[in-house]
């Protein structure tokens, strides 16, 4: 059961990637200003009428662009109700499948570049791992993280929230082994 006191998130089609919110328990936020020419926001129920209503024009709409088409649902748009922990430890999960990536050995001029694009974040040595984030975030606290140690250069994608994802000298001391052995 949802509090309906708390914010509710619905999920649409089951990807975290796209979801709304209702404040109040009731209207969806937002929803006024987009499916309502700026009216009042729309209750659940009139909300998902507007979304399959959307969904059914967009794929009249690319209808004469048939690869285009493939990339939209063809399923009737399709919400689920879920509390903000629950949703949260959710998208969390999805964003770190996502975008986690393992380290990969760059070039010098890469990591250069990352380097001197933007101010770093978390600039230091650690272990003999010289490394910094970037400072824009991928999405919510996932970012590049880039490294150098014993005369390389690596890149991995991270959460910066959780330090277990993070580059260490003993992940890149093998890797650097293994490349050594080849």
């Amino acid at each position: 059961m949802v509090d309906q006191m708390a914010t509710i998130f619905i999920v649409c089609n089951d990807n975290l990637d796209y979801y709304a919110t209702m404040s109040d328990g009731v209207h969806v936020d937002y929803s006024g200003a987009l499916y309502n020419n700026g009216g009042d926001n729309l209750t659940l129920e009139q909300y998902v009428t507007a979304k399959n209503a959307k969904l059914a024009q967009d794929r009249e709409r690319l209808a004469e662009y048939p690869d285009i088409l493939k990339t939209v649902s063809k399923d009737i748009f399709k919400t689920q109700l879920m509390g903000e922990a629950e949703f949260h430890k959710k998208y969390d999960a999805h964003q770190r499948a996502k975008y986690l990536t393992p380290v990969k050995e760059i070039t010098e001029a890469r990591y250069w570049e990352m380097l001197e694009v933007l101010p770093p974040l978390s600039w230091g040595r650690n272990n003999g791992v010289e490394s910094f984030f970037m400072s824009e975030a991928i999405t919510h606290c996932i970012r590049s993280q880039f490294g150098k140690y014993a005369g390389r250069y690596f890149e991995k994608t991270i959460d910066t929230s959780d330090k277990t994802t993070w580059m260490s000298q003993e992940e890149l001391s093998a890797l650097c082994e293994v490349a050594s052995n080849e």
